[in-house]
């Protein structure tokens, strides 16, 4: 199992090669075609192709970027998944979770750690007092329903949050 990339201007072969195990190629960037048993297919990211086992297939890229693939997936029983469910929307959904899965494993993943931008100052409890001001700021500002009790409610939560800004931040 490993991705494989077709690069840009590589030449079609005039024949292509066969395994004695089905496979199964899923597209992650370019574009081309798959031609399996003499039947073309474009392809493109996100694409998956089934190739059954003993057919002849080769993949050729049409696109302007390296066609990248992950290829020998032959060792997973792709017929009997999708033997197991009983119409096409369920086989489509089994299928794209055992590629996912299995794309989960072998391509690299890249850890971000997304930190807030609010100041150290800025605690849990402003962030409450933060919500329920946005919140009142939205029943009043309803167009349908204009409330003068809501306007007020808002008024008093916006200077509660305030003060307490001020306050915490000395």
């Amino acid at each position: 199992m490993g991705i494989a990339e077709v690069p840009t201007g590589a030449v079609s072969p005039k024949r292509g090669h066969t395994h004695d195990a089905e496979e199964v190629y899923y597209f992650l960037s370019g574009k081309g075609t798959v031609n399996v048993d003499g039947v073309e297919t474009d392809v493109g990211p996100g694409t998956s192709v089934w190739i059954p086992a003993n057919a002849e297939h080769f993949c050729h890229n049409t696109g302007a970027e390296p066609l990248k693939l992950l290829q020998e997936l032959s060792s997973y029983d792709w017929t009997n998944l999708l033997n197991q469910q009983p119409d096409v929307s369920t086989k489509v959904s089994a299928w794209t979770k055992k590629i996912l899965k299995i794309a989960d494993k072998i391509i690299p993943n890249k850890l971000v750690t997304v930190s807030s931008k609010d100041a150290s100052w800025f605690n849990s409890e402003l962030q409450a007092m933060l919500k329920r001001r946005d919140i009142l700021y939205k029943k009043y500002s309803q167009p349908l329903h204009p409330s003068p009790h809501a306007y007020q409610a808002y008024l008093n939560s916006a200077k509660q949050f305030e003060e307490a800004c001020n306050t915490t931040k000395k």
